[in-house]
């Protein structure tokens, strides 16, 4: 094993990350059979919700029991509604329960469920299709009821951070039967609005009856054709809506959403005095360096007496004039030099080429006198044997047609004796 251990803690509490950050995972209803329920003093409920083939550990915590008013015992079946995560002391894997209510009154849930299903598989909440929120806004779209807490907190929590920027305000009902049809009025109303940086959609908490307008598929699918980036800030932390998959974020609440809209103007008043300060160090680095480099050149001897630039450069001037001077003469000396010598070697060359004509007349002679033509000229003959020069009599047999070469022709032929001379 070469992998370097790391703690337990480390592994589970990645565990939960990846289970946390899994928004699929963070609303799920579950239909299953009631049992092992212990009810805390603080009134904390602990279950398990198992069918035939599995089973799986929840947890129902007080300000979620408080608000049930169904009486729930051992083996009822029931429609649970959650998130779910990781304890890390156990390292149990759990369901952390919003809502619950006996499955004879969870159509709802399944009905949510077969729509976010749906929706998903046509992909309307891939997060390829997420569009980014601009930096600093100018201009923010607001749609929610101008009588919920929701639009108070919103408004005092931009105005707090961001007071640069300009609200557009919708006023919709988030509510009830009327509810669907004007948040989509209102979805088209600003997101026409070609100046609008992003759009906040939020609400206050509530049951899933009264948040159950965020649910409706064509407030998904107009969002979901909004130019404009949105963002959504509806119910509690836990309260998770059909709009928050198809949104280009989702805040746990509407002050969130007001929070993720805008940057803090305290922390971009810092970030602009940092930036002020580096500049203020930059300029002032440059401007010592530029006025050093100044004294520098003031305090050179050209700049406090120009003529010694001028008399150094005329000095130079006058060295290179009589360079020139000595070049010119040598040039010309060259020259004439090159002319006479040009004049002797062309009589040189006419003495020499003489003396080779007559040397090679001479030749010319001697190798004539020396010549077979010269020879059969003084009397002198060559005799032949089929193109062979005969030298000795025993180069010739008997009857043999012989061609003898004299000056003026030849002679043809036949061996009747060939002799060999007598050296006695």
């Amino acid at each position: 094993m070469t992998n370097k251990a790391v703690a337990v803690s480390e592994i589970v509490g990645l565990i939960k990350s990846t289970l946390d950050n899994n928004i699929h995972l963070q609303q799920v209803s579950m239909l299953g059979e009631l049992s092992n329920v212990a009810i805390s003093a603080n009134n904390h409920w602990y279950f398990t919700l198992k069918d035939e083939k599995a089973r799986l550990s929840c947890v129902m915590f007080s300000n979620v029991s408080k608000r049930i008013k169904t009486p729930f015992k051992e083996g009822d079946q029931v429609i649970v509604f959650g998130r779910i995560s990781l304890y890390e002391a156990s390292g149990n894997i759990q369901c952390y329960v919003m809502d619950m209510q006996l499955s004879g009154i969870g159509n709802l849930y399944v009905q949510l469920e077969k729509t976010r299903k749906k929706l998903a598989e046509q992909g309307y909440f891939d997060e390829s299709k997420k569009k980014p929120i601009p930096r600093y806004p100018q201009n923010i779209g607001l749609i929610t009821s101008n009588q919920t807490a929701a639009y108070h907190d919103v408004m005092s929590t931009l105005s707090r951070r961001w007071p640069l920027a300009k609200i557009n305000f919708y006023h919709s009902q988030v509510q009830g039967e009327a509810a669907v049809n004007q948040l989509i009025e209102a979805l088209k109303y600003l997101d026409n609005q070609q100046h609008l940086d992003c759009i906040l959609m939020v609400r206050g908490g509530g049951s899933i009856e009264d948040l159950w307008c965020f649910n409706d598929e064509r407030v998904v699918l107009e969002i979901a054709s909004c130019r404009t980036p949105i963002i959504s800030g509806v119910g509690h932390e836990s309260d998770i809506t059909l709009i928050d998959y198809v949104v280009d974020k989702r805040a746990p609440t509407p002050t969130g959403a007001a929070e993720l809209a805008t940057p803090h103007k305290d922390d971009v008043l810092f970030s602009l005095l940092k930036q002020r300060e580096l500049m203020h160090q930059s300029i002032t680095k440059t401007l010592h360096l530029k006025r050093h480099n100044l004294e520098t050149l003031k305090s050179h001897r050209f700049v406090n007496d120009p003529q010694i630039l001028t008399s150094e450069l005329k000095h130079t001037l006058e060295i290179s004039k009589n360079r020139l001077l000595v070049a010119v003469d040598k040039l010309i000396q060259l020259k004439d030099n090159l002319s006479h010598d040009r004049k002797t070697m062309h009589q040189l060359i006419k003495v020499v080429l003489e003396s080779k004509k007559q040397a090679l007349r001479h030749q010319k002679t001697h190798l004539h006198a020396l010549s077979h033509q010269s020879a059969l000229k003084r009397g002198y003959s060559i005799t032949y044997q089929q193109g062979k020069i005969i030298k000795s009599v025993h180069d010739v047999n008997q009857n043999q047609q012989l061609i003898t070469l004299v000056s003026d022709g030849t002679i043809a032929s036949i061996v009747k004796e060939a002799k060999e001379k007598n050296h006695e």
